[in-house]
């Protein structure tokens, strides 16, 4: 049934170095060669290969064992740890290894094998492996976790370990919740006479009020998610209306299937913003690199929907209290105004709360020293693995290296931030700080965008097929009194 579909890639008629087949209908960013070996070096072909060998991804139970067994593997942990007995640890590691065991044969036997939904093999694998890592987590913590809703505001026990695996607030990210001071130990939480639940925010401005009813609650959640999902399928729209042949602004259609497709897309013609009017020219750096940042905004309004759209279904649902969403765990990222206060207090904490799992247990593996320079290099390297495996389960796959280079060059950037306030009493902030971390983030993300790019990113199918920016996206780009670009002579 799949035979006249030109995005359906038997898994068995397919290695690394076998040409995919080009649609000339299709954009150019779906139908890019696979790059070869020395873009992966001889170990990590050889992972992308066994990925490869993996059946299709395609029927219920199929999905059922993929995406819902593992689920309800992690949630009956957190069941048992939240309010629970002492001495399950060992139940909880058993647990913990038929995860690690079933999501092992998954990732080898299941993959997707649309074209289309390439992106999606990426953020599952991605996904399980953040899962799996709370798994084991949860299979190796000695006592009991304490939930304060429990105890002062009667949350049932099935919902506090569902609330567990969502946000994991009472495990190392602040005793009741995501909050910038110490608080008392999650042990002694249903000891304490009061239920200090407040979110605590270091800011030099205040925050804007948040909703006291849960109807107000759900509607604001419900405004971040629809503002979140129309930038996406926006930003989405327009890159996949401009790579491809509907653009009539680029002569020629498609551009050729090989790397570094948006540097050459910026070389081969001469873009100008607001044609006939302001007549702004944009220089071929200018293109990389705001496609670079489109490609971050694309990545943190999507985990900003996902977030969001829980936090309105939880509290809608009558069983979660609003105020136990206030803080986001996404908190203005691009307000950062240093790359540590970007990592550490702005982008995803449950991230890197599993990030410094493995760096710590890393150190005592090793016996280095427990301190910044190790443990900060440490928490990039295991993300920057991570995100690069998840990768190679793609086909077209990102090179694995501008990805862990980005991440190494956090690290760098992270270090030298904490040596500058050591030897100058100065932490890296104010105006000037913003400005340097978002120029920080440009430079050293735009190989790593490319890399997602070459790979199929912008051609991918995240939001609905016919939202609005698909309307939207036509317009910008066929307007010539908006956009235009010009082939170049040379």
């Amino acid at each position: 049934m799949h035979d006249s579909d030109p995005f359906f890639l038997p898994p068995t008629d397919l290695l690394p170095t076998d040409p995919l087949p080009v649609d000339p209908d299709a954009p150019y960013l779906l139908t890019v060669s696979p790059p070869g070996d020395p873009r992966f070096g001889p170990i990590l072909y050889q992972l992308h290969s066994l990925f490869l060998r993996a059946g299709p991804l395609q029927s219920r139970f199929s999905w059922w064992l993929y995406t819902s067994v593992p689920l309800y593997i992690v949630f009956a942990q957190a069941y048992i740890l939240v309010g629970g007995k002492k001495g399950t640890r060992p139940i909880r590691a058993a647990l913990a290894a038929a995860y690690v065991s079933l999501t092992l044969y998954n990732v080898m036997t299941y993959r997707i094998v649309d074209l289309r939904l390439n992106l999606w093999n990426t953020a599952l694998l991605l996904l399980i492996m953040q899962v799996g890592i709370q798994s084991v987590e949860f299979g190796l913590l000695k006592d009991p976790i304490n939930d304060p809703y429990m105890h002062f505001h009667k949350r049932r026990r099935i919902v506090a370990a569902y609330d567990l695996i969502l946000n994991q607030r009472m495990l190392s990210l602040g005793a009741v919740g995501l909050d910038v001071g110490a608080g008392p130990p999650n042990a002694v939480i249903n000891k304490l006479d009061g239920p200090q639940i407040e979110r605590q925010y270091s800011l030099s401005r205040p925050m804007p009020p948040r909703p006291k009813t849960r109807f107000g609650a759900v509607l604001r959640h419900l405004g971040h998610t629809l503002r979140a999902y129309l930038i996406l399928d926006i930003m989405m729209g327009l890159s996949q209306v401009a790579t491809s042949p509907e653009w009539s602004a680029i002569r020629g259609g498609t551009l050729p299937a090989e790397a570094d497709m948006i540097d050459k897309l910026a070389a081969k013609n001469h873009f100008t913003l607001f044609p006939g009017t302001l007549n702004i020219p944009i220089s071929s750096w200018g293109i990389g690199y705001t496609t670079s940042y489109a490609c971050n905004i694309c990545v943190w309004v999507g985990f900003t929907f996902a977030y969001h759209i829980q936090a309105a279904l939880t509290i809608a649902s009558g069983l979660w209290e609003p105020s136990s969403w206030d803080l986001d765990l996404f908190f203005h990222p691009w307000f950062a105004d240093s790359v540590l206060d970007f990592w550490g207090r702005r982008w995803h904490q449950i991230l890197r709360h599993h990030f410094n799992i493995l760096s710590m247990a890393t150190i005592n593996i090793l016996g280095l020293p427990i301190s910044s320079y190790t443990i900060i290099p440490l928490t990039f390297f295991w993300s920057g693995m991570l995100h690069a495996l998840a990768g190679l389960n793609m086909h077209p796959a990102p090179s694995p290296w501008p990805l862990a280079g980005f991440f190494f060059a956090q690290a760098l950037g992270s270090c030298a931030e904490v040596a500058f306030k050591r030897y100058t009493g100065v932490r890296v902030g104010g105006w000037w700080g913003m400005i340097y971390c978002q120029l920080f983030m440009m430079l050293t993300g735009r190989a790593a965008a490319n890399s997602w790019i070459d790979a199929g990113l912008a051609g991918a199918t995240v939001t609905a097929p016919y939202g609005i920016g698909r309307i939207i996206a036509p317009y910008i780009l066929k307007s010539e009194r908006i956009l235009s670009a010009v082939p170049s002579m040379n």
